[in-house]
């Protein structure tokens, strides 16, 4: 081969390549933005809240897991706009609907997790999320809750697209400083009572917690005094001893306004014997 030809060889050789093909280098890139806004296919607020603001008019794909060890119930805790007015009425009506799930979710194993949206947009709005410790016991959940009904509503659960809760959280919400309030797009979880936490936090939570129930129901039946929930909510509490103080004045009697006379006529005692 004479230079004319090798030369003429070399210029129209294809070019050597060395590393990875542009084929495998786009899939590494696609791997790499999985999940965030970046990511062409699929919508990274359902991936992150298992929720989006378009719905079914998203570009992206929205894809349901078919296992998960957290299950997503749908809108379930939503209460009024009278409730949602008061912090305070807020507070004590989400006691009541997490003590409800709690006791729900601990039939089909141990609870490793509660969280409910705060927010107050139509696609996030009491979209409650329960985690247990393996998938079973979550599918489980999942066919013995769906197509039954809670406060007139129609539970729909699911498996949860979100596993990592810190990152679908409101950075500046943590911080108390998110200016978009309880319409932001990203997590505004409502604090757990303190039972709840309780519960939670040990690792015989469900067993003691059906416990105490069935010591609390012995209690009142043997003599109709109530037994002190000492696990159980600020509002179960109060109860409790208000109706203490009105079986003391019933056992009392009309000894009670000669020996108390500060025992108003609906039955309050002034002495506070047993303050809420």
């Amino acid at each position: 081969m004479n230079s004319r030809s090798r030369n003429t060889y070399q210029r129209f050789r294809p070019p050597q390549r060395s590393g990875r093909s542009s084929f495998t280098r786009g899939r590494g890139r696609a791997r790499d933005n999985y999940g965030t806004e970046q990511d062409p296919v699929n919508c990274a607020f359902f991936l992150r809240t298992g929720a989006c603001r378009h719905g079914e008019h998203c570009p992206k794909k929205h894809d349901w897991p078919s296992f998960s060890a957290t299950v997503l119930f749908i809108h379930l805790w939503v209460p009024s706009k009278k409730i949602l007015k008061s912090k305070k009425a807020t507070a004590a009506h989400y006691e009541d609907f997490v003590e409800d799930v709690l006791e729900e979710m601990l039939k089909y194993g141990p609870v490793e997790e509660i969280l409910t949206y705060q927010n107050r947009g139509d696609h996030l709005l009491g979209n409650t999320f329960v985690r247990f410790p393996d998938e079973d016991m979550a599918q489980q959940a999942i066919t013995a809750c769906n197509g039954r009904y809670y406060a007139g509503r129609r539970v729909e659960a699911r498996f949860s697209p979100v596993q990592d809760f810190e990152n679908s959280s409101c950075r500046d919400h943590q911080m108390g400083s998110c200016k978009r309030g309880h319409f932001c797009n990203f997590a505004h979880f409502q604090p757990l009572p303190s039972f709840v936490t309780n519960h939670l936090s040990r690792p015989d939570h469900h067993q003691k917690f059906r416990r105490l129930k069935k010591q609390k129901k012995a209690l009142e039946k043997n003599d109709g005094w109530p037994a002190f929930p000492v696990d159980g909510t600020a509002r179960e509490r109060r109860k409790c001893l208000e109706k203490w103080n009105k079986l003391r004045i019933e056992t009392l009697g009309e000894e009670a306004t000669l020996k108390f006379p500060e025992i108003t006529i609906k039955g309050e005692s002034g002495l506070k014997l047993f303050k809420p």
